[in-house]
């Protein structure tokens, strides 16, 4: 081979060479049409391949002693990304006489919290314009807050109904149609109307079984004068699988009922269970979270059933308990909610007789 070949030959397969890789750069970096595209799975991805298993629930504790008071009977809602808190009252320095506290003699609040994570909190009300009371309803309705009902020692039931679209400014409505004054009750928002169920007016020793709507907060219908459930407060009615579930809560007696109640148009009402596996109960909370049905916590529980359990269900008819009970005490009158995926509970009136502001969240491991 003659040098001027050999340069040429040389020549050519560095052409050929270059050329191959080029065309596998481009092919690596500009794949055909036909050639799906191909990304790894983020890590979000990965944990959502996880499978939900709901007995293995488990809680953290996010804070110990929040800024607001500890308290009971108070209410809390998500409105616009964040947790609201109003209400309730603390009687940690009230004198418990069998087995009874004075509740007249308790501490009251009116003021009004939110928090954007469930560990801040920001006190943006310090007295609402309503007076002290426990034992209200907030939920959000037609893009605003309705504040329903509750009991106070200064004006007794709350005679009016109290709506705001930012959580600062408020607007009182004196609701028409004969609407009751109580406490105790449950109010959710089910099929485009604001709907109220049962609840109880101590000064008259009277339970109601009454179940109220409305399309607009202001004029209210008498849907059922005497529900087929008995008369009772401290309840709890929540919309699953777009039918509404009503469980626990207690008479006047103080007998506590673990019966659940269904109904799939607020009218009619049919029983489920006269006794559910849960023990009989009340200030618990019910919510739906991640399509299961929650019942969480109440005061003191029987041995054999664990304190303070927190059970489940996919369909309202058959219960399961998760393998852990919370390792935070029994307790009443708390609030929980769905935020940020996870179930949020707030304060409480714990199982020792002291008044929480405690904060815990809910986990699964793994997740």
């Amino acid at each position: 081979m003659t040098s001027t070949k050999g340069i040429v030959f040389l020549a050519s397969v560095v052409v050929l060479s270059a050329l191959t890789s080029w065309g596998m750069f481009f092919r690596s970096r500009f794949p055909p049409a036909e050639m799906p595209l191909v990304f790894p799975q983020s890590a979000a991805e990965k944990k959502r391949e996880i499978p939900f298993r709901p007995e293995d629930l488990v809680w953290q504790e996010i804070s110990s002693s929040t800024p607001w008071t500890a308290r009971d009977s108070h209410a809390a809602t998500v409105f616009q990304g964040k947790i609201w808190l109003t209400g309730g009252l603390n009687a940690n320095d009230v004198t418990i006489r069998a087995g009874r506290v004075e509740y007249e003699k308790a501490q009251y609040f009116n003021d009004i919290w939110y928090s954007e994570d469930g560990a801040h909190w920001k006190r943006v009300v310090e007295h609402a314009p309503w007076p002290p009371r426990r034992s209200q309803q907030l939920v959000v309705f037609k893009g605003k807050l309705w504040l329903v009902g509750g009991w106070g020692p200064k004006d007794g039931y709350a005679k009016e109904i109290w709506t705001s679209g930012d959580g600062l400014s408020w607007q009182k409505i004196i609701p028409g149609g004969g609407l009751p004054e109580i406490e105790g009750h449950q109010l959710i928002v089910f099929k485009d109307k604001l709907w109220l169920f049962g609840g109880v007016r101590y000064t008259d020793r009277k339970l109601v079984n009454e179940v109220w709507y409305t399309d607009d907060g202001l004029n209210w219908t008498l849907a059922v004068k005497n529900a087929p459930w008995p008369g009772r407060w401290d309840h709890t009615v929540t919309e699953f699988k777009g039918v509404l579930w009503l469980a626990g809560g207690m008479d006047l007696a103080d007998n506590e009922f673990n019966d659940v109640w269904r109904s799939e148009d607020g009218f009619h009402w049919e029983r489920v269970t006269g006794e559910a596996p849960w023990s009989a109960r009340q200030g618990h909370v019910a919510l739906v979270y991640r399509e299961y049905l929650w019942v969480i916590g109440q005061l003191n529980d029987t041995p054999a059933k664990g304190k303070n359990d927190v059970w489940f269900s996919q369909d309202g008819y058959e219960w399961k308990k998760t393998i852990r009970d919370p390792v935070w005490l029994g307790r009443e009158d708390h609030e929980a909610l769905v935020f940020k995926d996870a179930i949020w509970v707030f304060g409480g009136m714990t199982s020792d007789w002291k008044w929480s502001n405690e904060v815990w969240r809910s986990s699964v491991p793994g997740m």
